[in-house]
């Protein structure tokens, strides 16, 4: 199969925060990219809800540190099992209860 060489821009501190939760999921930008584009073909669209803001927004809004530790804490103690809806995604089951926190990463 030929391919090709895609990049993409984007902020650095967005680059760093999906880098890290992309690491603690065995993951990198490529891989994940591809799982993007392989979903977008899968559903003949975005494989999420894409729509404008109910206020519009002139720059992107990163979140505080606070939000960052708040979600890292929140996402440890999920229970990641019910996330996951496919049989494929079986095998995180397995994984992603033994990974670290996001704050220590």
């Amino acid at each position: 199969m030929k391919t090709i060489v895609l990049q993409t821009r984007m902020p650095q501190k967005m680059k760093e925060q999906a880098g890290k939760i992309l690491e603690r999921l065995g993951l990198d930008f490529s891989t994940a990219n591809r799982m993007f584009y392989a979903q977008i073909i899968e559903r003949k669209g975005m494989p999420f809800e894409a729509k404008l803001p109910a206020t519009p927004q002139t720059e992107l809004v990163f979140p505080t540190e606070e939000e960052e530790r708040e979600w890292g804490m929140q996402a440890a103690q999920a229970d990641w099992g019910r996330l996951w809806s496919s049989p494929e995604d079986d095998i995180w089951d397995d994984i992603l209860p033994k990974l670290p926190p996001i704050d220590t990463v």
